[in-house]
């Protein structure tokens, strides 16, 4: 008599059930948040400003605002803006196919790694976390740090687990140029799966197979030189100040002071998933982590072991060196995500194995992954529930597209638009950003006189940014307009106080009145 197969009596311990429910649920979150389309926030538009305003050729300089970006992103993005226009669905469809291609692989990459309940786990988090839901519809090039970090971990496994295959080396070889032009982190992958290599390849591999991995070393540094001097290194002088500032918490101290630092770094935004924030999940998330490096160790798969816990090792190096930030922030560490997404799953299966499995409670121990899994999912649908209630990441930026939506939504020949600055773009980069898309022109910095009017004028909008609000504003207008022989009535107003562009800076004061005219 057949017996029934393992994990199907009951939905708790059918694995299929929950890697296409993990795998369907994370998708359909980010094609939600895409079609949402959160407004455009500081960092976003700083860089599409760039993309919009240069050739391909421009690219290659230094960007402005405080920008940095891998030449294969910038050069993708101004293909999809010069194809689709500039719409935020035309700005993170490669973000979001970069993500959505992650999910796809994923199962595949981690099943054979380390198991199917261990590859359901980290499937189920990569899928379902905030961090990486969010960085998928994000115009920033974190999404394609995650993928090309899954990709470096899965050719890197297939050719630790086959030393005397040549075919994952010539994968390595023609996707390290292409992965290197993408991410800026993905020179610390392709340096972990070199280090992992090394000794497998001294040891259990064949001629052939050693000069493709002298190939593959050569090849990385020499793409990483020529990226480095002729791109990455102007970007980085270009906004070393800046980055010093912003990222300063992101670089170790060099005293003693290091100890503290480190900790705080691996319970940090670094570490916490699925949740993302600071509600204090790192604290469980870098002990199982822990706990997975001492199961790899203790199983002797040390070479395995080196490639998931290299990358962290080589972006701490980063960071000492204040190359690149360690710890304080996930979207900038999405190249490590793949392991401690396997690091962490191969900690709680260890944790349950011992706890459930040798005190004999087999029904919890064959529950335990759908149950884990269930309650990610159950996470995922409340955060898209709230997606939807709230579709944006700030207040700020969506105060800058509302108002930007409403003085330019009904703007006709007859209507006139000046704003009081003379730069208005200066003071935060969503203002720059909605405004430069607008297809109704205005008037920066012009006297508000008769004369500055077009004759055809019978509505005007004049818009003030400042820090603080500007008394009698709009009594001032009235008078100005008065004195030249016009009749004004103010029809309404639409004043707010934006938080926009970096975390630190004052809050703008946005000041919008509508005026009826009559000469």
């Amino acid at each position: 008599m057949n017996k029934r197969p393992p994990f199907t009596t009951h939905p708790l311990r059918n694995w299929r059930f929950w890697l296409m429910a993990a795998v369907i649920v994370g998708i359909s979150w980010r094609l939600l948040d895409y079609i949402l389309r959160f407004p455009v926030w500081g960092d976003e538009a700083s860089l599409g400003m760039d993309i919009v305003r240069h050739n391909y050729l421009q690219l290659l300089k230094p960007l402005g605002r405080v920008q940095v970006c891998p030449l294969g992103f910038l050069w993708v993005s101004k293909w999809m803006t010069a194809v689709a226009g500039t719409s935020a669905f035309a700005l993170r469809f490669f973000p979001l196919l970069c993500g959505i291609t992650a999910v796809l692989i994923a199962w595949k990459i981690f099943h054979r790694v380390a198991g199917r309940t261990v590859g359901l786990l980290a499937t189920a988090m990569l899928a379902c976390s905030l961090a990486t839901v969010r960085y998928s519809t994000d115009f920033k090039p974190y999404s394609t740090d995650l993928l090309v970090a899954m990709c470096y971990v899965g050719l890197g496994f297939w050719a630790l687990r086959c030393p005397k295959d040549s075919k994952p080396l010539i994968y390595l070889i023609a996707f390290t140029p292409l992965a290197l032009c993408f991410s800026f982190p993905g020179i610390f992958m392709a340096a972990s799966v070199s280090a992992a290599l090394l000794l497998k390849q001294i040891k259990d591999s064949n001629t052939t197979c050693r000069w493709l991995y002298a190939g593959f070393n050569v090849l990385t540094l020499g793409v990483f030189a020529l990226l480095f001097f002729g791109i990455m290194r102007g970007q980085m002088h270009h906004t070393k100040a800046g980055m010093d500032v912003y990222w300063r918490n992101a670089f170790p101290p060099l005293n003693w002071h290091i100890f503290g630092w480190l900790i705080q770094a691996h319970v940090s935004n670094m570490m916490s998933y699925p949740l993302g924030g600071k509600k204090g999940i790192a604290l469980l998330i870098t002990p199982l982590c822990m706990v997975g490096v001492w199961r790899l160790w203790h199983k002797r798969r040390r070479a395995e072991l080196v490639l998931l816990v290299a990358p962290f090792i080589l972006t701490f190096i980063a960071a000492v060196l204040r190359a690149y930030p360690y710890g304080t922030s996930s979207r900038v560490q999405q190249h490590l995500v793949p392991s401690i997404m396997l690091l962490s799953s191969i900690g709680a299966v260890t944790l349950a194995a011992m706890v459930l499995r040798k005190r004999h409670w087999l029904s919890a121990w064959r529950t335990f992954a759908g149950g884990i899994v269930a309650a990610i999912l159950v996470f995922a649908v409340i955060c898209m529930a709230l997606d939807i209630h709230r579709p944006w990441a700030g207040p700020g930026p969506r105060m800058v597209r509302n108002l930007t939506r409403t003085v330019f939504s009904g703007a006709d020949k007859h209507t006139e638009i000046i704003i009081t600055n003379h730069k208005p773009e200066a003071f935060a980069s969503e203002i720059a950003w909605y405004l430069n898309r607008q297809r109704f022109a205005y008037k920066t910095g012009v006297p508000l006189t008769a004369e500055a009017l077009q004759p055809s004028a019978r509505r005007l909008w004049v818009i003030h940014f400042g820090y603080k609000p500007m008394k009698h504003f709009n009594h001032n207008v009235v008078s100005s307009l008065t004195a030249g022989g016009m009749h004004v009535h103010l029809l309404k107003q639409h004043d707010r106080v934006m938080r926009v562009g970096f975390s630190k800076n004052p809050p703008i004061v946005a000041q919008a009145s509508l005026f009826v005219l009559v000469k």
